[in-house]
């Protein structure tokens, strides 16, 4: 049985690689209740049971510097209790199994995700497969979907770097279009910018992905919903986080820094694959 308590990005990828396990051998999925409305929008090809906790977001245990010990150590007895109403005979499968995943857990026995470079890589040694998929091909032209937006301040895509990369695709024959989240960027929704106001429904987020023949994302949930809807992805980053990136993204170097902006040679090669 797989665990998944943290974020929306968390379960995406968690869905999308134990899904591309070969025949039977993905676990059931356990998710925290605050995930359910995600879960039903990607409508998750495995089984998978829901963990209910009281917490509405990801739990506080997971967060205890904005959280505060008390809430963080209340949050960490309630779902240990739900947790252990939940378990099989088999030992829980964690992202890792740290001293909070075995506590979690205790006194039974817990396991992690083999250690890797890449989340989508830990996940594809757990399931005994070898080497990387390849990479979704990218179309010469089409439209292509900007996701500037991130629940974290400091990864969302600056507004210079947004225009200069809307610029570039247009000039390599792409039609690129801003996919701004409701009341996430107020600073790019302007006339002059050709964009669309996504609800704030998981459901309108995924449709938006899948309506694109590419994407270029902030380091965000939108990435891993593309990798998850095989569109060619790349990530702009404000720092070097590998582990994180989507799998095609990691394996075919699809991602740079926000300061190498629209010059560096990997954003070059995705937006003119055929040069």
């Amino acid at each position: 049985m797989m665990v998944v308590l943290k974020a929306f990005g968390d379960l995406t990828i968690a869905a999308t690689a134990l899904e591309r396990m070969r025949g039977d051998a993905a676990p059931e999925l356990l998710i925290g209740s605050h995930l359910l409305p995600l879960a039903r929008a990607l409508d998750i090809q495995l089984p998978w049971a829901t963990l209910q906790i009281p917490e509405s977001g990801v739990p506080a245990m997971y967060d205890v510097r904005r959280c505060g010990a008390f809430a963080a150590a209340r949050s960490f007895l309630q779902v240990r209790r739900a947790l252990r109403g939940n378990l099989s005979s088999q030992a829980p499968v964690f992202d890792k199994s740290g001293l909070r995943e075995r506590a979690l857990a205790f006194p039974g026995r817990v396991s992690g995700l083999p250690a890797a470079s890449n989340i989508y890589l830990s996940y594809r040694l757990f399931s005994g497969e070898e080497g990387a998929a390849p990479p979704s091909p990218i179309p010469a032209s089409g439209r292509i979907g900007i996701f500037p937006g991130s629940r974290v301040a400091a990864k969302n895509l600056p507004v210079s770097l947004v225009d200069d990369v809307v610029s570039a695709c247009s000039a390599a024959g792409w039609k690129p279009i801003l996919y701004l989240l409701d009341g996430e960027r107020p600073d790019l929704q302007t006339p002059d910018r050709d964009h669309v106001v996504v609800p704030r429904r998981f459901e309108a987020m995924i449709a938006a992905v899948a309506g694109c023949d590419a994407v270029i994302a902030a380091d965000s949930l939108p990435a891993h919903l593309a990798e998850r809807a095989a569109r060619p992805v790349f990530v702009l980053s404000p720092v070097e986080n590998r582990f994180w990136l989507p799998f095609s993204a990691y394996s075919a170097n699809r991602w740079s820094l926000f300061q190498e902006g629209v010059a560096a040679k990997a954003f070059i090669r995705f937006i003119e694959p055929n040069e």
